[in-house]
């Protein structure tokens, strides 16, 4: 299980397609993925540049039927120190004119996937990726390619760091619905229903290390973690959730419908419960 916990981005534009003026690239960040950005062709690029301390992805609520994840890592290199004892980092040749260092092996890592998108709109799309070991920035191209539709839509895009936990306990797992119709018993008790939002209400128990005596061996992000960086300052705020490796109908845009709870599960582990609210 996977939870992106803060935002890493920097700017966000688009590189190719055209923007639909009604549905702007700024709606991307808005935190309303039923308000979406949108083009007016069936493929774009859009291009983020972050700090290089991101470590996922998340597109919520996309007709594309294919996306492409690169991460260039932009490095910045010097000629030297000037007399002055400033860094150098670009130079002149002979005709006065400014040349810089120019590396060609600029490194690229790509992830890209198919993914299952059942009614050709509210695909959920997370790549997981490491953060970088150098200082720098990295620019991330994200391509979106909707076979289906003359338009490509999204209604969010989520990029920052992330915990890993272990999967929910599989006996423990209940994924649940809420539906937000209206249903009314009429005088002669026939029943009025007026349809509303369906969402998802997954909830179940994780097992956590304390964080107490320190890292959990399995390399699991632990309770204090949890607590830490989640429960405490960001409560239900909606994030963006991969509950499990098995699939992509586990991603879920969701914030925590009630604050867990946890009890002591053997030496320096905490079995916790967490019951999650889709939030679209």
């Amino acid at each position: 299980m996977k939870v992106i916990y803060t935002d890493t981005i920097e700017s966000i534009t688009l590189v190719s397609g055209t923007v639909d003026a009604e549905y702007p690239l700024t709606n991307l960040q808005n935190g309303h993925p039923r308000k979406p950005f949108r083009t007016t062709t069936p493929s774009c690029v859009i291009r983020v540049v972050e700090p290089g301390i991101a470590t996922a992805c998340a597109i919520v609520l996309t007709n594309a039927s294919s996306v492409s994840v690169a991460a260039v890592i932009a490095m910045t290199y010097e000629w030297g120190e000037s007399e002055a004892g400033a860094i150098i980092t670009a130079g002149q040749d002979e005709t006065g004119a400014t040349i810089a260092w120019v590396d060609e092996s600029d490194e690229v890592e790509t992830w890209e996937q198919e993914f299952d998108n059942f009614d050709g709109e509210t695909g959920f799309f997370f790549a997981e990726f490491p953060a970088l070991l150098t200082s720098g920035t990295r620019t991330i191209d994200i391509t979106l390619t909707a076979l289906d539709h003359s338009y490509v839509s999204a209604g969010l895009l989520v990029i920052g760091k992330s915990l890993s936990f272990r999967d929910f306990r599989h006996s423990s797992y209940k994924g649940g619905y809420l539906d937000n119709g209206t249903e009314i018993e009429l005088h002669d008790g026939s029943i009025w229903y007026k349809p509303g939002m369906v969402q998802r209400a997954p909830e179940g128990h994780v097992v956590m290390h304390s964080g107490i005596t320190g890292p959990d061996p399995a390399g699991y992000a632990t309770y204090k973690d949890f607590d830490e960086k989640i429960i405490r300052p960001l409560g239900k705020t909606p994030l963006a959730w991969k509950l499990s490796q098995n699939g992509n109908l586990t991603n879920i845009f969701a914030g925590l419908d009630e604050m867990p709870s946890e009890v002591a599960h053997g030496l320096d582990y905490k079995l916790v419960s967490i019951k999650l609210r889709e939030k679209l």
